[in-house]
């Protein structure tokens, strides 16, 4: 539309060229580049002119000059309009390569928008694709690990079966070789006096259990020369009297224990603690250290070897047992077992009198 006004005032134009200069006819200019104010001044001139063309016969020639100047001003006016109506079409047409440019580069923004998305899901629908196939393997590889843990169980619980019937079979078998060796090796006299002191043992006081025929025997072939093997007279009756009453309390100690307790003012009214308490051997540096008391209430501790301790131990493991048939606590067992356990109490005794340790 802006097009065809400018052509339209280009003819306009080149028509008032071919007419008169000085009756110039009264135009209307729709192009908004034409409404100029020098241009309507100098239209107006011009009709101003022509109006007084009846004026008095001296004033004409300064009236042909007045136009002939108006005229140049107004070729002036047309040549900065057609200048003008060049910008203008100049402006045009960049404006439309302007909107073209911007609709080629809004084309392509869509087109590479598109090849995003397009992009974007591909990758999502490779992802859950592999997503998928994860969870299918996590979900066979559970199934097959509670398969086999499964068979695992089982393989534990046939395993844990085999083991007790071995174990049972093998305490029969021992049950049945003890048996054996009682019968055959033991004197069945021991076995009777075993017997005669379990029934009578409940019904006998703690201080009379030594007149029991098997305790004094016990004691007089076992518990005595275990201990003096070790210990003086007097501290092997001390002994004696505190394990038939009460616990005789053993623990380890360290070499540095030891050299504390000596470096203190006290310890040297003490016995010298490089020698045991029992045997009176030197104490090796090197080997373990015990310590022992009687009483829960004393404060001093007496310093032994592996050896002495191994004798009070072995002492002490036997009458546990010796007070645990005078409370009744083994009459659910059968007489052989008790024979057979009481039988190792006293050979843990042989050891410990020999010097040989015995880890039971």
């Amino acid at each position: 539309m802006a097009w065809e006004t400018i052509q339209q005032n280009h003819i306009i134009i080149q028509q008032e060229n071919t007419k008169s200069l000085l009756a110039p006819p009264s135009l209307a200019y729709n192009s908004p580049l034409l409404s100029t104010p020098s241009f309507s001044s100098s239209v107006s001139t011009l009709s101003s002119i022509q109006s007084s063309t009846h004026a008095p016969p001296h004033s004409e020639l300064f009236h042909a000059a007045i136009v002939q100047k108006q005229a140049l001003k107004l070729e002036e006016l047309r040549q900065d309009l057609t200048a003008l109506n060049k910008k203008y079409v100049y402006q045009i047409e960049r404006l439309q390569e302007a909107e073209q440019q911007r609709a080629q580069v809004e084309h392509e923004l869509e087109d590479l928008s598109r090849q995003l998305f397009e992009q974007a899901n591909a990758m999502v629908s490779k992802e859950k694709k592999k997503r998928y196939l994860v969870e299918q393997k996590l979900m066979n590889a559970t199934r097959e690990l509670k398969l086999a843990r499964e068979e695992l169980d089982n393989e534990r619980a046939q395993l844990k079966e085999l083991r007790e019937k071995l174990e049972r079979q093998t305490e029969k078998e021992k049950s049945e070789t003890v048996k054996e060796l009682i019968d055959d090796v033991i004197d069945r006299e021991w076995l009777n006096l075993f017997k005669e002191f379990v029934e009578a043992a409940p019904r006998t006081s703690i201080d009379c259990l030594h007149r029991l025929s098997f305790l004094k025997l016990c004691f007089t072939m076992d518990v005595q020369p275990c201990l003096r093997s070790g210990f003086s007279k007097p501290v092997v009756k001390r002994l004696l009297d505190s394990i038939d009453h009460q616990s005789c309390f053993i623990e380890h100690v360290t070499q540095r224990e030891q050299l504390t307790t000596r470096s203190t003012f006290v310890a040297r009214f003490r016995p010298n603690l490089d020698r045991c308490y029992g045997c009176n051997a030197k104490l090796d540096k090197r080997a373990q250290l015990f310590r022992f008391k009687l009483k829960e209430q004393e404060t001093n501790w007496q310093y032994i070897d592996q050896a002495c301790r191994n004798r009070i131990v072995a002492v002490c493991d036997f009458y546990a047992f010796i007070k645990h048939v005078h409370l009744g606590l083994k009459v659910t067992r059968p007489i052989d077992s008790l024979f057979e356990e009481c039988f190792k109490l006293r050979l843990i005794m042989f050891y410990a009198r020999s010097g040989v340790s015995i880890k039971h």
